[in-house]
């Protein structure tokens, strides 16, 4: 659900409300919509997020409404399968993998906040000289697939099973290879 906030320029701005305080985080701003509560984010003036929206608490510090829940730094890694839940204010990640015919690649995918995506990585060689190789990466609806030295002929030889998820404002805000 959207707020809507008219500056004083007469331009309209939104932020998202969210249905608990736990979403919002603290500190957070009470707004009632037909009888229930939701909850603006709140935080400073100066934030790329804020609105013209001002609070002040009763110690008397204005915050700003936030159009959203910031993303902060953060980074997991899974391997072989698991499940990643999104954290509040990321609509991005960057995934970090090792490939078949490169050290790392690094993907970054759009995800939605607060959704759990299904993740599964495989590197395997199809021989002990490692000549023939592949990887292959699913992070919700997004897939990324690579074999390297010709056509797989066998049964693989699993390795380095292992997906790095980052996630903050400049991941959010990257040119995206996908959508999960």
């Amino acid at each position: 659900m959207e707020l809507k906030v008219k500056n004083t320029q007469g331009e309209t701005q939104s932020c998202t409300l969210y249905s608990t305080k736990e979403e919002a985080g603290s500190p957070a701003l009470s707004v009632p919509v037909n009888g229930v509560p939701h909850y603006a984010v709140l935080g400073t003036t100066d934030s790329a997020e804020a609105t013209g929206l001002r609070v002040k608490n009763t110690e008397g510090k204005v915050f700003a409404v936030l159009k959203g829940v910031e993303a902060v730094n953060g980074n997991t890694q899974i391997r072989k399968k698991g499940i990643f839940k999104v954290p509040s204010g990321v609509r991005a990640v960057r995934l970090m993998f090792r490939g078949a015919s490169r050290p790392t690649w690094t993907k970054y995918v759009g995800v939605e906040a607060r959704k759990e995506y299904s993740v599964s990585v495989r590197l395997w060689f199809y021989d002990l000289a490692q000549e023939v190789s592949g990887v292959e990466v699913v992070f919700g609806k997004y897939q990324f697939r690579e074999i390297h030295g010709g056509d797989p002929v066998g049964v693989p030889i699993e390795k380095g099973n292992l997906v790095r998820i980052l996630w903050s404002k400049e991941v959010n805000n990257h040119t995206l290879d996908g959508i999960a």
